[in-house]
């Protein structure tokens, strides 16, 4: 009995809970208000919130390619309801892009708690194009947006419809050329159909990616296109014929606003406007004192890429040498907003540690979420331990087998370069400024009297209107010969002659025109219809006169023909002609040979003013006419060394060395540049404070030594020759001349021929010195490939050149491509580049970069 009123009561008091619970229950859904959603077309949702009323209008979440507006609150639905009050948000949403997009779910707090608002899917279609029906055809341009933010990439389409049976054949790609936009390539066009009140079309369609250059409103352009058209027939039934005409349809004009970025904006922003991702990676994370490491930034996305950004420069620790090769901008084919950077930082370290590389941050726009943001590579560690004893081999790749070289401690540290040098490696005493100034003012004024003639006389031989002119002034002169004819054949030679200068009066091609000719020349000279009936008319008496029988020439025929010619103004020939550019080049050729004598006195001058890069400058021109001038070298390099820039200087010195190592000034020089550049490659150091078993060569240039070499192959031929004749008893030829032939041949040949080993490859002419940190490439270019480190001061045999590349051969048997301005060659002439390629360059702790051409 207990059992059964405890369970009594139980029920009892759930009876009267529940309508508190139903009082208490909260829930939230979505009701969508549009059937379907179609790309460019606003997407209505609502949320209904029952049970309770939220505390502030709903925010919806982040919506990936989709933009939402606010919530607009509706009247409150089913006050009276036994659930509670219940009140609708509708929120208008504007897709970017077609397929399937999802509301995240998200808590609402309300008056009564926290109700769980569920996700919401839909599906975004294509939208239903369709052609005006006035004509047979119909060009849109469609934007999908009608506001974007600066530098925002975003799509636009372009379709070319036209009725089913109407005849169109496209002649051309769509043109657009809007002046604040910076429009992507159009895409291969898709074919497109459909059907549209009961009628099928069918047409291309394009699309494309457009960046906005300024913020504010913009007015765009119609979009254009040529076609060849069918626009009516010409007859009735079977024997009815199309007319096909060329036109140019265009699409409306649109009207697109662009949002300025917000302001302030954050600190480090690198003008990036996209969405972007940011990849660090440190390969290898272990290595020996003296190895490699690079330490790889990747920045990959879509974007401005074609805009300049400044991107901040990574932070490396001390103790690490640094080499910095070229960012690698890698854009997509089919895109300019679609690409990768790659930065790469060289480390070698110089002492075993623990270096830890700080973190990295790319401070960027991103136009979906409309805020800006940060991408963080997070820090990279690399641990370097002591080089074992075994990994002895230099940095540089040379041989192990060459000798160790020690730094010379006779070199003191403040000791100055030994020049300028006066003259030139041939001997030739420098001329006084007083008389090389005469010299070429005198050869300047006859130079420029001689071209003046020249160059008019050239005009007026190349004037096309000289034929013109020549046939009007022998126009006005044969009506003379005409009238003082005594007899017929006499006057018809005159009128060839008149015939002759018509033809060159009115510039006619053939050498006996007709009548049709002579009616288009005078209409090509745009003349009065007047003036072409004359003209038509005295050159058909003239025919009839000449060619028919009896046909005399009228009577007022001359008086008309020399007023008509009269009319005729004969053109002036222009004096512009005289100084176009062309005429230019001889003189500036010419001046050029006279004044280069000076560039030297010129050089000496200014290294001796402390114009140091004005010297520079011209003994580098110096050295483009003469590369084997050690004098100008020993200059160049001691002007450079004046800059600071002791990588080339050593170039520079190291030519002159080899050129005349028995020269005491070039020595000293050669020496200074080896102790301002600690790891220079261990042959050339050797040549300096090397074993005397290897410095003995340098009483020598590798070129005498290769000339000693010839030699010695030339006595060993005489004496050859001459042991052949003696030994067919062609000659008689005494033994101890063949003796000293042969000892004279065999120790040339084995002195001459350990020195050029020695001297490997700087006896090489294609020998080349690296002066600056560069990577050795598979392929000439900045592409992501197999590369490897080589150092400044490394000896390089210089091959082919191609663009700003040259193929490269080290001692070490790698060979590959190097940058050009990255190596100076020590026999030839200094590579002569033109303006660099895009790419990004380094300025002012920031690295910019570049702007990428259009399609």
């Amino acid at each position: 009995m207990n059992r059964f009123l405890r369970l009594l009561f139980g029920l009892l008091l759930s009876a009267a809970c529940f309508p508190c619970a139903l009082l208490r229950a909260q829930s939230a859904h979505w009701l969508p208000l549009e059937s379907s959603a179609t790309l460019g077309t606003p997407y209505r949702v609502e949320l209904i919130v029952e049970g309770g009323i939220p505390q502030s209008d709903p925010e919806l979440p982040a919506i990936p390619y989709v933009e939402a507006s606010s919530a607009k609150r509706e009247s409150s639905a089913n006050p009276g309801s036994a659930s509670g009050p219940s009140v609708a948000y509708r929120y208008t949403l504007h897709p970017l892009r077609a397929g399937p997009h999802a509301i995240p779910a998200f808590p609402l707090a309300t008056d009564r708690g926290m109700v769980s608002v569920p996700a919401f899917t839909f599906w975004v279609g294509e939208p239903s194009f369709s052609p005006s029906f006035a004509s047979s055809a119909d060009a849109s341009l469609t934007l999908f947006r009608n506001e974007v933010w600066q530098g925002e990439p975003f799509p636009v389409e372009y379709r070319l419809l036209a009725h089913a049976g109407a005849f169109l054949e496209i002649t051309g790609q769509p043109e657009w050329t809007p002046a604040d936009l910076l429009v992507d390539r159009w895409s291969r066009p898709e074919r497109v159909s459909g059907e549209w009140r009961g009628a099928f079309f069918s047409g291309l369609r394009y699309s494309a990616l457009a960046i906005a250059l300024t913020p504010g409103r913009l007015s765009l352009p119609s979009v254009s296109q040529h076609v060849n058209m069918e626009t009516g027939n010409i007859g009735h039934g079977l024997f009815s014929q199309a007319i096909i005409r060329p036109l140019v349809l265009r699409s409306a004009a649109l009207s697109l606003y662009v949002k300025p970025l917000p302001a302030p904006p954050k600190d480090g922003f690198s003008q990036a406007v996209g969405t972007f991702d940011l990849v660090s990676q440190m390969s290898p994370s272990d290595a020996h004192v003296g190895e490699p490491a690079t330490w790889t930034l990747r920045i990959q996305g879509m974007g401005n890429w074609t805009t300049p950004w400044n991107l901040p420069t990574p932070a490396i620790p001390s103790g690490l040498r640094v080499i910095e090769p070229t960012p690698q901008q890698q854009n997509d084919p089919d895109s300019l907003f679609c690409g990768s950077l790659v930065i790469e930082r060289i480390l070698v370290a110089e002492r075993p540690g623990r270096y830890v590389i700080p973190p990295y941050r790319f401070t960027y726009f991103d136009p979906l979420a409309g805020t800006y943001r940060t991408a963080l590579a997070r820090s990279t560690v690399l641990t370097v331990t002591p080089r074992s004893s075994s990994a002895g081999l230099p940095l540089d790749g040379s041989s192990s087998s060459l000798p160790t070289t020690q730094p010379s401690e006779l070199v003191p540290k403040k000791r100055l370069p030994k020049a300028p040098l006066s003259g030139s490696a041939r001997g030739l005493a420098p001329l006084e400024n007083r008389w090389l100034l005469t010299e070429a003012c005198g050869g300047g004024i006859a130079l420029l009297v001689l071209w003046l003639i020249l160059a008019l006389r050239h005009a007026r031989l190349a004037d096309p209107l000289q034929r013109r002119r020549v046939g009007l002034r022998r126009l006005r002169r044969i009506h003379r010969e005409i009238l003082r004819s005594r007899s017929e054949e006499e006057g018809q030679r005159q009128l060839f002659r008149w015939q002759s200068a018509i033809r060159d009066a009115w510039l006619l091609v053939p050498a006996t025109p007709e009548l049709a000719e002579l009616r288009a020349a005078l209409e090509r000279a745009q003349v009065d219809q007047s003036v072409l009936r004359a003209w038509m008319t005295l050159w058909q008496e003239a025919e009839v006169h000449l060619y028919a029988r009896e046909a005399p020439l009228p009577a007022d025929w001359v008086e008309r023909s020399q007023e008509q010619a009269r009319r005729i103004r004969i053109p002036r020939q222009s004096w512009k002609r005289t100084f176009a550019l062309r005429h230019f080049f001889p003189v500036l050729t010419v001046s050029s040979l006279l004044l280069s004598s000076s560039w030297s006195i010129q050089a000496l001058d200014a290294y001796r003013s402390g114009r140091f890069a004005e010297s520079s400058h011209l003994w580098e021109r110096i050295l483009q006419r003469s590369p084997t001038d050690w004098i100008a070298r020993t200059n160049y390099g001691a002007a450079l060394s004046q800059e600071g820039r002791w990588g080339e200087a050593l170039a520079q010195w190291s030519s002159a060395f080899l050129l005349a190592p028995r020269d005491a000034d070039v020595r000293w020089n050669f020496a200074l540049a080896i102790f301002h550049c600690p790891g220079v490659d261990a042959r050339l150091a050797a040549l300096d404070n090397g074993p005397l078993w290897f410095r003995w060569i340098s009483i020598g240039s590798p070129a005498e030594w290769q000339i000693l070499l010839a030699i010695g192959l030339l006595a060993l031929f005489f004496w050859a020759l001459l042991l052949l004749l003696s030994r067919y008893r062609c000659a008689q030829v005494a033994t101890s001349l063949r003796r000293a032939l042969l000892a004279l041949g065999l120790g040339a040949i084995s002195v001459a021929a350990t020195a050029v080993g020695l001297y490997g490859p700087m006896a090489n002419p294609r020998a080349g010195l690296v002066t600056g940190g560069s990577l050795l490439r598979s392929v000439p270019t900045d592409v992501e490939q197999q590369s490897s480190p080589v150092f400044a001061t490394t000896l390089v045999v210089v091959g082919k050149p191609f663009l700003h590349w040259v193929q490269a051969c080290l001692s070490d048997s790698r060979a590959g491509w190097l940058r050009a301005e990255t190596i100076v060659p020590l026999f030839r002439p200094p590579f002569a580049l033109g303006p660099p390629p895009a790419s990004a360059a380094a300025t002012g702790g920031e690295t910019a970069l570049p702007a990428a051409s259009g399609p």
